[in-house]
């Protein structure tokens, strides 16, 4: 006798998936009042609006109030803030009755892969939000280790799997320590979250703030708002840690904005009057119009069973995904279903995985006890975000269980050693994507991570522990109070803990050493600080694969204001003496 059994889930046909967005145009529109009274000159707007770069563009836009399109007394500009955010600035003259207004944009919008470099010193330094010299921060971003893409794509991954989303947290901001308290958060806590992690490794960082379309495969609705993370490394990595999106970034995603952490001031309003006057700027309100999109995958994917007719133990899916860049994405992978439940028990968690041009994943499915004389086909559906979504076909017959005996020669080892992993007439793959039969050399990643044997049904396993030594050891000597202007010497010791040379780069506020130790190196480094909120010391040490940072804050002093002390003081003093003179005079 057979059984079909049906997907658990909708048809993937029904689901809309944001990452497939490759183009899009938009109509935006900005409206809200402002409360006049008194005798007013002139009332000056600033607002946030859809910023333009090699990936977003304003195809048009108009500007109207109570009198229709904004003339005369009504007139508008663009300016800039000190993070180069584009505002518009509306100005009214001589206004006596309360003001509507109104922007219309329509907008363009391509799917982005990178961002413009920026070195603004507040995209390195900690906030309030961002806490990047925290020791529990510094301890999780240690652990980041590789190329630029794979050390923003393991902490981006980290905070997806670790930090529970929940909209109770919208109307907050949470500092990045209490988020790791929590463990729960939005978009904002995420973003957060990663340019604190990011910043702790020395990138420059920052936080977007703009708007997304949710999709149905998140939520049914029109756009909302949102954040995500831009990453000066070399390349510009743009990452969006809440969806599961590194190295490309889905055209539903309207930028409005770049700050060094999600504090974001949506509109300000300044006013100029005599008398009794107010002006109260009320509530305003962005809504987002879908006007047309274009769809096409960012990468494409091969999914089949290991062994498609098994009876009893496990079903392994093996899943190769291509593209022709380093990116990060998620896995929806569900099995069939049998009275409203997922038939067979998925044993690995949801699959978030990073890769450059190819990597292959493992989903393992354990079996349910079966009727025995039955055959069942149990289709299993596969959605890969960004990709196309399948069915694959499996069928469980009776058939005898296999048997598999897993070896390898190290339980532990250090990144990029090799580990021997055999098992007899069978399968072999890992957690990292390795895969082969009977006997496979494994270089070891950067993490702990796990390897399998399968055969007919049968599984064997065995963890692998990572050992991350630290490489260097870095100590910092400077004066703990600086005056504006005046130039002072910072003194870096770095040290090599591994018994074999390191050629390590030395990175001081773009000010770059290189060299090839052995031991104990000094490093030498001028500081001239700018203004008294140039206080941070942040000395970036590197390798081909690590990171370290060691920053300090200091006290930095305007040099007339010692002067004006001590002058005051020597004033003090001869006026203390004229007082104690007057005393014997007769």
């Amino acid at each position: 006798m057979v059984l079909v059994l049906v997907l658990s889930t909708p048809a993937f046909a029904d689901i809309t998936t944001p990452q497939l967005v490759n183009k899009m145009r938009a109509e935006i529109t900005e409206i809200g009042s402002i409360g006049v009274s008194g005798n007013l000159n002139r009332i000056e707007l600033n607002l946030s609006i859809p910023q333009e770069d090699s990936y977003q563009k304003i195809e048009s836009f108009e500007v109207s109030d109570n009198n229709g399109l904004c003339s005369g007394l009504c007139s508008y500009k663009f300016i800039y803030d000190k993070f180069g955010n584009k505002l518009l600035n509306i100005n009214w003259e001589k206004q006596a009755n309360d003001i509507n207004f109104k922007i219309k944009f329509i907008i363009s919008v391509n799917r982005r892969y990178s961002v413009e470099k920026k070195t603004n010193q507040e995209f390195l330094k900690p906030t309030s939000l961002v806490q990047s010299t925290d020791s529990e921060i510094a301890n999780i971003a240690s652990n980041a280790r590789g190329t630029d893409f794979e050390k923003i794509a393991y902490l981006s991954k980290w905070i997806n799997e670790n930090i529970r989303y929940n909209t109770v947290y919208s109307d907050i901001n949470i500092p990045a320590k209490e988020i790791l308290d929590v463990r729960v958060g939005v978009c904002k806590e995420f973003s957060n979250l990663l340019v604190s992690f990011l910043r702790n490794l020395g990138y420059y960082s920052a936080v977007d703030v703009g708007y997304v379309h949710p999709g149905k495969i998140y939520t049914s609705g029109n756009f909302q708002p949102h954040g995500w993370t831009e990453v000066y490394s070399n390349e510009g990595i743009i990452s969006d840690p809440t969806w599961g999106e590194v190295g490309y970034l889905d055209a539903t995603h309207i930028k409005f904005a770049t700050f060094p952490d999600s504090s974001w001031t949506f509109s300000s309003i300044y006013s100029i009057g005599y008398g009794d006057f107010r002006v109260i700027l009320k509530d305003t309100n962005v809504s987002v119009n879908l006007l047309n999109y274009e769809e096409s995958p960012i990468l494409s994917f091969r999914s089949e069973f290991i062994e498609d007719k098994v009876w009893e133990g496990y079903a392994v899916l093996k899943t190769d995904l291509t593209a022709d860049r380093c990116l990060l994405t998620r896995m929806d992978i569900r099995s069939c279903s049998s009275d409203g439940e997922e038939f067979l028990q998925k044993i690995t968690r949801e699959n978030i995985t990073y890769f450059c041009n190819k990597k292959s994943v493992f989903t393992i499915f354990k079996i349910p006890d079966l009727q025995k004389n039955m055959i069942y086909n149990c289709p299993v559906g596969v959605l890969v975000y960004g990709g196309d979504q399948k069915n694959i076909p499996l069928s469980l017959s009776n058939k005898e269980l296999g048997t598999t005996k897993l070896t390898v020669d190290k339980n532990t080892a250090s990144p990029k050693e090799v580990i021997t992993v055999s098992a007899a007439d069978s399968y072999i793959f890992s957690s990292n994507g390795d895969y082969g039969s009977e006997r496979l050399e494994i270089t070891a990643p950067y993490n702990d991570f796990k390897v399998y044997s399968y055969k007919n049904g049968a599984l064997d396993q065995r963890s692998i522990s990572i050992i991350l030594n630290n490489p260097l050891n870095i100590s910092l000597t400077s004066n703990d109070t600086f005056y504006v202007g005046k130039t002072y010497a910072i003194i870096v010791n770095v040290k090599n803990l591994l018994e074999t040379s390191q050629d390590i780069a030395v990175n001081f506020r773009g000010q770059i050493k290189k060299d090839r130790i052995s031991d104990l190196k000094t490093f030498s480094f001028n500081f001239t600080p700018q203004n008294g909120d140039d206080n941070l010391i942040q000395i970036v040490v590197s390798t081909s694969d690590f990171s370290t940072t060691l920053s300090k804050q200091v006290t930095v002093m305007e040099e007339k204001g010692v002067e004006n002390i001590v002058n005051g003081l020597f004033q003090a003093i001869v006026n203390f003496f004229k007082w104690l003179f007057s005393l014997f005079k007769f």
